[in-house]
């Protein structure tokens, strides 16, 4: 059996499940290969780099590395205990452990990039002489002679002809050597490393299996939104062509692009907290696909994600943009030029006025979730077919007043009580955005234009109408919808411990509030 290398004894260390810490902190996976298996393998031990320092994570990929451990090691006890029950993926990935280890895999052959410097180049040709040495050293334990055709040449005569010249068998991919020859020869491709296409898709593909009861909405942008930043970073990367881009390995990409593409995407947005915001999805798609296991590796080391804390959460939280509350003046603008607006339109902004909830509140009710025929009229937020809660969204059930409850006596809802609500805004896949952009139509239309404020402002307004009000907090964030945990607990005990009429009395004192905040410094 080849050994290509001399392996020095492995010092006794303390180490759990194979994970070690050095004295810098970085942590380490080592693990002895057992000796019965240490010719098959080739090594005697397995050492990764794990290229982090926090422990979570070290934890984290230590387990992917002890799992790829454990799967080998079977692999090579089925291959001592019978040579012949090893299937071909399994004698391939041997096989392709074994030549990596060796360094003489087609993959690590080393590359010269174009426009190198004179110390570059002559980097490359010296690790270029050390892997060709190391190929001459495999080379020489090649034996592909056919032995059974040899002996045949020998008893007839054959062997002993002039310039006869030992038959050669066909390498046999179902033979552990024979695939080790293969590899390194070129002639049998075990690289498995995902693309940018492959790793995107993947990573949604999961993102859907993992949120399979999440909100639609949701779910959608995040989707729609990865595709977009992976598409733009594809095409950042080459030059504009995204399908060059997508076409890229994962391990190909750099810290180097990523950062660049930072700056690019922050030259988009300028004085906003967009650009970094954004960050989180090819980070997302790149930790997919690293922590997953596939075997990510660079020069022997864990691939690194090229997005790692490249997401200034303080420079987001500088250039985030503050939503202000509607003053008692504008409050009133926006509220007649509702009046003005088209019958569902007008609703939409009544809704948001006088029951602080959110868009995706309103464009998502259904016919079922407004009862007007009760003493206490309210609006049921709850998950339905057309959209679900988001994270912070609390189920509640909030009474509804003022000229919306008038309104709404006058409005003349679909039949079907599953149907949407407000039709105009009642498909999922635009719902929200459609209702949004009418909401801040309305919005210009009352001239209402100072910065900071829009149509979510009206959230904020009814809180603090609350607020002064002397409306309890945990009651305040129940009927805004607003999850914490003492709206939670009222949630919870809703119908008995706090019945309607309590909330309703809320809701009035609220409406009878005429003068909230101080909004002195605005004029």
């Amino acid at each position: 059996m080849m050994v290509l290398t001399r392996y020095k004894p492995m010092p006794k260390v303390k180490q759990k499940n194979g994970i070690k810490k050095s004295a810098t902190g970085f942590y380490s996976f080592r693990k002895q290969v057992p000796e019965k298996l240490r010719g098959l393998w080739g090594k005697r031990e397995v050492k990764i780099k794990l290229e982090t320092k926090d422990e979570a994570t070290a934890l984290n990929r230590g387990a992917i590395c002890l799992r790829d451990f454990n799967n080998t090691e079977a692999m090579l006890r089925k291959q001592l205990e019978n040579p012949e029950i090893l299937t071909s993926r399994e004698i391939t990935q041997v096989a392709d452990s074994r030549v990596r280890e060796w360094g003489v895999h087609p993959d690590q052959a080393p590359v010269l990039k174009a426009g190198a410097s004179d110390e570059e180049y002559k980097a490359f040709k010296k690790a270029e002489a050390e892997y060709l040495e190391q190929k001459d050293m495999f080379w020489d334990t090649v034996d592909l002679v056919d032995e059974e055709q040899r002996q045949r040449d020998y008893d007839s005569g054959e062997w002993g002809k002039a310039g006869y010249q030992d038959p050669i068998r066909t390498p046999d991919p179902k033979r552990l050597d024979d695939a080790t020859y293969m590899l390194v020869a070129g002639e049998l491709k075990t690289t498995s490393e995902p693309t940018l296409k492959t790793a995107t898709e993947d990573y949604i593909a999961d993102y859907l299996e993992r949120n399979v009861d999440g909100n639609p909405r949701t779910i959608q942008t995040n989707n729609n939104n990865t595709r977009r930043l992976m598409s733009q970073f594809a095409a950042f990367i080459e030059g504009g062509r995204v399908s060059a881009g997508m076409d890229r390995l994962v391990t190909s990409v750099g810290v180097d692009e990523a950062i660049l593409f930072r700056t690019w995407l922050r030259d988009q947005h300028p004085n906003s907290s967009t650009a970094d915001s954004y960050l989180r999805y090819p980070s997302a798609v790149f930790s997919f696909v690293i922590e997953r296991g596939q075997g990510l590796f660079i020069d022997g080391h864990l691939m690194r994600n090229p997005f790692y804390k490249l997401r200034n959460k303080k420079r987001e939280n500088k250039y985030s943009k503050k939503i202000w509350p509607l003053t008692p003046a504008e409050f009133a603008r926006y509220e007649k030029a509702a009046f003005k607006a088209p019958e569902q339109i007008k609703l939409l902004v009544l809704f948001l006025l006088y029951t602080g909830c959110r868009i995706s509140d309103v464009s998502g009710l259904q016919v079922r979730d407004v009862n007007l025929t009760e003493n206490i009229p309210t609006m049921y937020l709850r998950d339905n077919e057309i959209r679900r809660l988001d994270k912070n969204g609390l189920r509640s059930n909030i009474p509804l007043v003022g000229p919306l409850l008038e309104e709404l006596r006058k409005y003349q809802p679909p039949e079907g009580s599953r149907d949407s609500f407000l039709p105009q805004f009642g498909r999922l896949k635009s719902y929200r955005d459609r209702a949004g952009q009418e909401a801040s139509k309305v919005l210009k239309a009352a001239k209402v234009v100072r910065d900071g404020v829009r149509p979510h402002s009206a959230r904020h307004t009814w809180q603090d109408r609350l607020d002064a009000a002397r409306v309890p907090i945990a009651e305040r964030d129940y009927l805004i919808a607003h999850k914490t945990e003492h709206s939670s607990a009222i949630a919870m005990a809703y119908g008995s411990s706090y019945p309607p009429k309590n909330m309703l009395e809320n809701q009035l004192a609220a409406l009878n509030c005429l003068d909230w905040g101080d909004f002195r410094d605005l004029y």
